[in-house]
Order: structure tokens, then C-alpha cells, then sequence
């Protein structure tokens, strides 16, 4: 929800931009789900889970350059330094409309140059904006970037629907015991939803004082550890039987000779020769 809410913050504006957005999200979503059912046998979880990561990081570094071209269009001083309020002190288009009661103006029809200002939703401070041939708004930024970050987002909803968001919920259910499975996938599911939740909250606080930028950069560093956490721990569960995949985690996967993964059958044959 984090990234899809830069939709409007980062550029896209007018209630016919954010409906068609909002609609591809949804039809990505939905084939991002499809092609997860199609897949999930054919790669396996461990691989499918990985590939969602790795676009759903490459994404989210898209959606930090996006985000820095769009804002590209700021002055270094206002024209009108007696009206901008010390919230609205801010260069970036992006941290501009986060602030309360405050917008950003460009003066030319490229949008590439503007500032911030204190304003109400429909009109600038004095219409000083709007009286100098200005573009004022409080919600969203001109820029003629706004169509890469589109792309960058649906990337985003496309990957993750992938693998990210279905693939927890089916390995909570294979890697559990039978007798602690119900209570450990409640537990799951509970910190899954937990944590999407905190970090909803903390992004409509953070995103004022930190900017877009920073926030996405922190997540798509978080996903590069869920990168690794995944290829250095998490076994394929695809194709194995209970008792198997019990053995599967009964040893520290972190180890160079089990850095890759090994079925379980091998080893027991070995053990058998």
C-alpha cells in the first residue's frame, strides 16, 4: 500500500489519472496472481519466491529513480520568501505535498521548475501562485517522469503478487508439524498482517520528514536482506513429503556445503551407499 499510494504523492493527479492507475494496479495484481498458480509447480517455491524478490528489489530501486527525476523541478529560492511558512521550506516536489498546507508551483508547461509554497487545497497563499501564471497544486507533482514511475509501480504490484505475497502463506502451511501447524500459521499470518500494518502507519508519518526517496530505499534495503535470508536458509519444500521436509530444517541451512540446495533423497541415499 506504501508504494502504491506514490501513485498520487509522486505525480499522478486528477481523479481520471488516479482512476486509470488504480485500475492498472488492479489488473496487474490480478495477473501477478494468475501467473504465481501457473508457476508455483513449475519453479518450485524457493525459486519463484526469489524471483518475485529480486524484481520486487530491482522495482522499488525504479520507483527511487522515478522519484528523484520527478523531483528535478524545484528553484533554489521562492519569488516570495514572506509567505513560505517554515513547513514548506522543503525543495522536493514530493516532501512539498506531504507537508499541511502546503503545494508546490511551477511556472513553465515542462513543469521544470517550481517551489514550494503555503496554500489551501484548491488555491496557493494570496493566489500568488495562480496570479503569475503558476501551476499550483497540493497533492500531486508535474513532471514529465510520472509515466516511468507508473511503470516502476505496476513492476512492483506485478512481482510481488508474484511470489511475495502468496508463497508465505503456503509454506507456513507445509513447514509446520501437524499437531503445531494451526497455531504457528495463525502466528504467521498474524505478524504478516502485523507488520503491514506498522509499516502503513509509519510510512504516513515518516514520508513527510524523510521524503519518498529515503522510505523506498530503506524498503528496497530490507529486500535485498529478505534476498539473501531466502537463498541462504529456505530449502525447496516443492515435491517432498512432511517427513522430509521436517529433515530439511532439522540442521542449519547457513553452512557452505548446504549453501545450495540438496534434496533430501540424495542425502539419504548417500547414507544408505
Amino acid at each position: 500500500k506504501a508504494v502504491v499510494s506514490t501513485q498520487s504523492t509522486g505525480g499522478i493527479g486528477g481523479s481520471a489519472g488516479v482512476f486509470g492507475v488504480s485500475m492498472a494496479i488492479f489488473f496487474t495484481n490480478f495477473i501477478g496472481v494468475g501467473l504465481s498458480l501457473v508457476l508455483i509447480e513449475r519453479l518450485g517455491r524457493r525459486k519463484l519466491l526469489l524471483v518475485s524478490q529480486i524484481g520486487t528489489f530491482l522495482s522499488l530501486i525504479l520507483i527511487v529513480i522515478a522519484v528523484v527525476l520527478v523531483d528535478r523541478n524545484k528553484l533554489e529560492m521562492s519569488p516570495w520568501p514572506d509567505i513560505v511558512t517554515p513547513n514548506c521550506a522543503v525543495h522536493d516536489c514530493t516532501k512539498c505535498v506531504a507537508q499541511q498546507s502546503c503545494g508546490f508551483c511551477t511556472f513553465n508547461v515542462t513543469h521544470t521548475a517550481g517551489f514550494c509554497i503555503q496554500g489551501m487545497a484548491g488555491h496557493s497563499s494570496l493566489d500568488r501562485c495562480e496570479v503569475a501564471g503558476g501551476d499550483w497544486s497540493s497533492s500531486h507533482c508535474h513532471s514529465d517522469s510520472n509515466w516511468f514511475l507508473v511503470v516502476a509501480i505496476l513492476a512492483y504490484v506485478l512481482y510481488f503478487s508474484t511470489g511475495l505475497a502468496p508463497i508465505p502463506f503456503l509454506l507456513s502451511a507445509e513447514i509446520f508439524p501437524q499437531h503445531l501447524r494451526d497455531m504457528f500459521t495463525g502466528i504467521s499470518i498474524s505478524l504478516y498482517y502485523s507488520l503491514i500494518a506498522l509499516v502503513n502507519l509509519g510510512f504516513g508519518e515518516l514520508y513527510p520528514v524523510l521524503g519518498i526517496t529515503v522510505l523506498f530505499a530503506i524498503f528496497a534495503g530490507l529486500t535485498f536482506l529478505g534476498i539473501i535470508f531466502v537463498f541462504a536458509f529456505l530449502p525447496e519444500t516443492g515435491g517432498n513429503s512432511p517427513e522430509r521436509i521436517y529433515r530439511l530444517f532439522e540442521k542449519p541451512w547457513f553452512s557452505l556445503p548446504q549453501f545450495l540446495y540438496v534434496p533430501v533423497s540424495d542425502q539419504e541415499g548417500s547414507q544408505d551407499g
